[in-house]
């Protein structure tokens, strides 16, 4: 028996009694610490295939360490809280602009305070702020020393979201004790106009990796170290700013190898945080790249894919043998894959190959809203625990300006069977839409009340995202395009208004009729009740099946709160279940036994005390109910004691059928 856990690791420094190495690949706060970095991995393993001597640094586990030394209040949770939600005001940027990437100011300062404290900060908050940042420069520092001590000749960032300001930070000081050093960005942050406006505006970047970089980088890193040095397409050098030909992106994802993460748990073995933490690795895994929805319609906020949409997967035998052998080299089984959205077709190659393993994983996967229940069953059994499904709202109306060929009634039901599955859907509500009904958010609102048995959104405003249709194309979709959001002046303090535009991912727009939202805040209230009670609230309408009837049990806690348990016998059972996915009344009617003798006028109106009941939701013309099947063994053995009297009669809801 291997008893081995991630605290007794070899030191990586142990494996490496040569330093010395040809290139560093860096990624900066803020990447999350519980998973490497699937960038460097992959390209350590590019650069190694070619012959490049390699070492790769994930400074966010050092960082989180440095930072809990510094004895400042700021831990694993704290940090985490950079990277889910204070990343919208700049926040994790601001405290990396420090010299000698720029020279802050108190005049400076005093203006980003005050856009914090119009969202929402507290003195308090800004006070940790500063205090962070006055620390920042003692780890950067220590972080430029870790580099150097393999004397690279190429240091190579991998930026995305709000890494930029913390790598272009140690690349300076990084630059300033080597001005030999050859420095490189990759990543989302250098993608198109992003990556030409950071060599345009800051010195000491020497070239920028836009798009796929597994061929590109290595071919690049291989001329550089020979004297014989190329420029590949997709490769922007500061000599020549504008690439020859975009790269095109990889039709064999096979050829890829498997990520190299042994850096990364050398390193996290040294990390005291970790180890009190007692959390869990979860290990990225691509196994596609592009979204095939978004290659026939593109949802009109996305901007994740830029010019790489067009779907490829890797086969189902690679896609196994990489999850396997991550799992086994790592003794890892928690999996988070990075795809866009997964590809169907593994439902029926993949998966099914999974449960055969009768392996103990659980995997994360991006999908769409529209998956039957069989689907979810087979993710189930493959190990698939938690769904990203683009939910992003509960009116078909609004669905539809989104482009995401979805209905609310879909939605719906698939939060209902994920409950019954055992799958947790992570998902949003998106508000803010030009041309969107206000109405619509009173639909929702009330919805919302019906639906606190299942997993709860978070409601977020809506943003512009380079390279979405609404960006591109603001107008038609009832925006002006304001720039990009306030926080880019203070963290590029030093370039232009235009640089910062084309630098910039997320911006700021205006409705072009003016509109306030202020008709969205009664569903925002709803969906904050909603995730309040979710631990008391979840699972806590379910129905039973019994010879001939159903019995429906409702323990919701909140609004309308009944408390009670509903019979349901014969024909009201079978227009209950016909409901599972959503059925018109007249539907309902043609599937019912022809001996029961209802007419539409009778099925119509039993539907609609069911509603009333807020045991059925009424979307899009269709009723569905909304009890989760329970499926729960009874228990082995009855009692010996006779049950204690209930609290409450038994609720009736009964088809007014005339005798």
């Amino acid at each position: 028996m291997n008893t081995q856990t991630n605290e007794s690791l070899p030191s990586i420094l142990d494996e490496m009694p040569d330093l010395q190495r040809d290139v560093v690949l860096v990624s900066m706060p803020w990447a999350v610490v519980h998973s490497p970095s699937i960038q460097l991995g992959l390209l350590q393993a590019c650069l190694e295939g070619a012959g490049v001597s390699v070492a790769s640094a994930s400074l966010s586990l050092d960082f989180v360490e440095f930072m809990s030394r510094e004895a400042l209040g700021f831990d694993l949770d704290e940090y985490e809280k950079y990277v889910s939600s204070r990343w919208a005001q700049g926040v994790g940027e601001w405290v990396f602009a420090v010299a000698p990437y720029v020279q802050p100011s108190a005049e400076a300062d005093a203006a980003y305070f005050q856009l914090l404290r119009e969202a929402g900060y507290t003195q308090e908050d800004l006070d940790r702020f500063v205090a962070l940042r006055a620390a920042i420069p003692r780890f950067l520092h220590a972080a430029a020393r870790g580099v150097l001590v393999h004397r690279p000749k190429i240091v190579g960032f991998s930026s995305t979201f709000s890494q930029n300001v913390p790598s272009l930070a140690l690349a300076r000081i990084l630059k300033d004790l080597d001005p030999e050093l050859h420095v490189v960005f990759g990543g989302a942050n250098v993608s198109g106009p992003m990556g030409r406006a950071l060599l345009e505006g800051f010195d000491w970047v020497d070239c920028v990796v836009d798009g796929e970089a597994e061929a590109s980088f290595p071919a690049y890193v291989r001329g550089m170290l020979d004297g014989e040095p190329i420029v590949p397409p997709g490769v922007v050098v500061r000599d020549a700013p504008v690439a020859a030909t975009d790269v095109a992106p990889s039709q064999d994802l096979d050829s890829l190898p498997v990520p190299n993460f042994d850096e990364y748990f050398a390193r996290l073995s040294r990390c005291s945080f970790w180890r009190g933490a007692g959390r869990n690795v979860r290990l990225p895994l691509e196994t596609a790249r592009g979204c095939w929805w978004g290659q026939k319609n593109h949802c009109t906020f996305c901007g994740l894919n830029g010019d790489g949409m067009r779907f490829r997967a890797k086969s189902p035998e690679a896609a196994v043998r990489e999850l396997t052998t991550l799992a086994e080299r790592y003794q890892v089984l928690e999996f988070d894959a990075v795809d866009n959205i997964i590809d169907m077709k593994y439902l029926k190659t993949v998966l099914p190959e999974l449960s055969r393993a009768e392996l103990d994983l659980e995997l994360f996967y991006e999908t769409k809203a529209n998956l039957s229940r069989t689907q979810l069953e087979i993710m189930h059994d493959a190990g698939i625990r938690k769904i990203q499904p683009g939910i992003e709202s509960l009116d078909t109306s609004i669905l539809r300006l989104m482009n995401k060929g979805t209905t609310a009634t879909q939605n719906v039901r698939l939060l209902k069977w994920c409950a019954e599955v055992g799958i947790t859907p992570v998902w949003n509500i998106l508000c803010g839409f030009g041309g969107e009904e206000e109405d619509a958010y009173r639909r929702m609102t009330e919805l919302c009340t019906m639906l606190t048995h299942l997993a709860p959104p978070n409601a977020t405003g809506l943003l512009l995202n380079r390279y979405s249709p609404m960006f591109e194309r603001p107008a038609d979709h009832g925006f002006s395009l304001e720039g990009p959001l306030p926080y880019y002046q203070h963290v590029y303090p030093t370039l232009t208004e235009q640089q910062r535009f084309d630098i910039a991912y997320f911006f700021d727009h205006h409705h072009l009729d003016g509109r306030a939202l202020d008709y969205t805040q009664p569903l925002r209230d709803a969906v904050e009740r909603w995730r309040a009670g979710a631990e008391d609230n979840f699972g806590k309408l379910i129905y039973r099946r019994g010879p001939g009837f159903i019995r429906v049990t409702d323990r919701r806690k909140g609004p309308g709160e009944s408390h009670a348990s509903y019979v349901l016998q014969g024909p009201e059972a079978d227009i209950y279940e016909a409901c599972d996915a959503g059925m018109s009344a007249a539907k309902v009617l043609q599937r019912l036994d022809p001996g029961h003798a209802l007419s539409l006028e009778e099925v119509t109106g039993f539907l609609d005390t069911l509603v009333e009941a807020r045991l059925m939701c009424k979307l899009d013309g269709k009723y569905l109910s909304l009890a989760i099947l329970d499926r729960r063994v009874s228990a082995p053995a009855a009692s010996k004691h006779p049950a204690a009297p209930r609290g409450r009669e038994r609720a009736r809801v009964t088809l007014a059928v005339a005798n």
